[in-house]
């Protein structure tokens, strides 16, 4: 913003005064669905995110252009768990989820993300995931086997490589993120039809050994007439 101006009309007398000035941009309502966490966005700052394990280690947070997000500087690279974020959330024993979450550095570097306990044994599903200079979305599918508990946590290694990390958005679902059946067809048809009918399988063609549904619209009409 270079000027807030109020301009007057030359040949207009008089005097005018001028009071209570406000400028600001109407804060737009979030859709963001953070599933099983809290505060996924950091719109309310660090709040439910820790450092570690220690729930009086507010996670650090910034806020740029309005936006409120996690952000660290690794300088040097040491063991993952030494820099972390963590929110504490119950996770049972047998099941599976799904961490999405948007994430970019000022280099090309790994971080590790998951899902484990905040106590010994620490047992944990976590996973490596390559992050660069761009925010991207990522997803990762972890799974709870042998272990969990009300406590337990969400978590972010970053200790093990240097460079900037930044995650925002960050979200956790019971499942594993998709509730399709054979969606690249390598079963056939199975379960796929045409319309509604059940008995009417879709038809599925294998090019260079991968199967794929195909179907050749000769004319248009109702869109409807061509369905699966």
């Amino acid at each position: 913003i270079l000027q807030l101006k109020f301009v007057g009309t030359p040949w207009a007398a008089g005097t005018v005064f001028i009071d209570n000035l406000y400028f600001y941009k109407e804060s737009a309502a979030s859709t963001f669905d953070d599933g099983l966490l809290l505060n996924g966005d950091f719109q309310a700052g660090s709040d439910s995110w820790i450092v570690g394990v220690d729930d009086n280690a507010p996670a650090p947070v910034v806020t740029a252009s309005g936006n409120t997000y996690y952000s660290v500087s690794v300088a040097n690279a040491g063991n993952p768990w030494e820099v972390n974020v963590s929110q504490k959330v119950e996770i049972v024993d047998g099941k599976t989820y799904t961490l999405t979450f948007d994430a970019w550095s000022n280099v090309n570097r790994d971080i590790i993300a998951g899902i484990g306990l905040s106590a010994d044994p620490w047992s944990n599903d976590a996973k490596t995931v390559s992050i660069n200079t761009s925010r991207q979305t990522y997803s990762v599918t972890v799974s709870a086997v042998g272990w969990g508990a009300p406590n337990a946590r969400v978590l972010f290694d970053l200790g093990a490589a240097a460079g900037d990390v930044n995650i925002d958005e960050v979200s956790l679902f019971e499942g594993n993120g998709n509730m399709v059946v054979n969606g690249n067809f390598e079963n056939g048809a199975t379960p796929w039809i045409v319309g509604v009918d059940d008995n009417a399988p879709a038809n599925v063609v294998n090019t260079n050994g991968n199967n794929h549904y195909y179907v050749n619209v000769a004319a248009a009409g109702n869109p409807w007439e061509v369905n699966m």
